[in-house]
């Protein structure tokens, strides 16, 4: 009854589902159960452990401790960005709301975390800013406008001192543009 790790499928990607996250039609594990299979195997246990199924993990709070001791390796979650901001960075975030590989839910957690480490709203968005793209699946795709420019908005930021206040999400089909839509901060 315990959260462990804010993820879970967002609800409206289950059409991004197939493939990703449900067996193919021709028995094929989903993309999701290998990419598991492989990380329970080879990353998640500080030694290798080749023969694992995800039948040997155990959904408990002693499992997840034990992997959670790689996530220092493996993990990018310390929202500890003081020595980052201190040297001028500026970080731009996105994710897609209906990432079916990684949950939003991650990400959106970990920039709250980042938010009251570095002293609320007001001072994060001084030096980082999330973008959540509506639709949007895995790296894009998707039903949503999928095609974002981060790095000029990131330009302007550094080298002009503009922060990006909202993004142009563009969805293309065939090389034609068959919509775009404006993406604010969250």
């Amino acid at each position: 009854g315990r959260l462990m790790y804010p993820g879970g499928e967002p609800v409206g990607s289950e059409a991004n589902w197939a493939h990703w996250v449900t067996p193919t039609a021709t028995g094929a594990p989903a993309v999701a159960e290998n990419n598991a299979t492989n990380a329970l195997k080879y990353l998640l246990y500080s030694s290798a452990r080749p023969s694992a199924t995800l039948h040997d993990l155990h959904y408990d709070s002693a499992t997840f401790r034990e992997i959670y001791r790689q996530a220092g390796v493996y993990d990018a979650s310390d929202p500890d960005l003081t020595a980052f901001r201190a040297a001028g960075g500026k970080l731009l975030l996105w994710h897609g709301w209906a990432d079916q590989a990684i949950s939003p839910y991650g990400t959106i957690a970990y920039y709250h975390a980042l938010t009251e480490r570095m002293g609320g709203t007001d001072a994060t968005q001084r030096f980082a800013r999330l973008f959540m793209l509506p639709g949007v699946s895995h790296c894009g795709d998707g039903q949503g406008p999928d095609a974002i420019d981060a790095l000029t908005p990131t330009l302007a930021w550094v080298e002009n001192g503009v922060a990006p206040d909202r993004l142009v999400a563009t969805k293309r089909q065939d090389d034609t543009v068959v919509r775009t839509r404006p993406v604010y901060p969250y």
